[in-house]
């Protein structure tokens, strides 16, 4: 008796491709535009690969991912003053002046003229 032997034909089985809600994207990419955040650190600790996240990113960039928005939009209202030559921007008491209304807290700040690029950081955070 001979024994016959039936090759069958066997196909790798590829995973699964996954899939992320729009909610993880939009959280992911969030905390990917942070400041001194590194992209592949955050998609990591998602257990994702960065190169997917970086594609989301290009995504949103070309306007082919739209995620929503959840800091909102906060209304500023500027008023021109009048400017004095040489006076306003030399004088020790210039200041910056920045009103921000946000729910039922209403501030007035003022910043010196100096320090417009420490004033620029506090308000991109206070805004964040």
């Amino acid at each position: 008796m001979v024994d016959t032997i039936v090759e069958e034909d066997i196909k790798p089985s590829r995973p699964a491709r996954r899939s992320y809600s729009l909610a993880l994207k939009t959280q992911i990419l969030q905390e990917c535009s942070k400041p001194g955040v590194s992209i592949a650190g955050v998609a990591l600790s998602h257990g994702i690969n960065p190169n997917i996240v970086h594609k989301w990113r290009m995504n949103v960039r070309r306007g082919e991912l739209v995620v929503p928005d959840t800091q909102g939009f906060i209304p500023v209202n500027v008023q021109a003053q009048p400017v004095v030559r040489g006076e306003q921007m030399t004088s020790p008491s210039a200041t910056i002046q920045v009103e921000v209304q946000r729910g039922a807290v209403h501030a007035r700040i003022r910043w010196p003229v100096q320090a417009g690029g420490e004033c620029a950081t506090w308000l991109r955070d206070l805004l964040r």
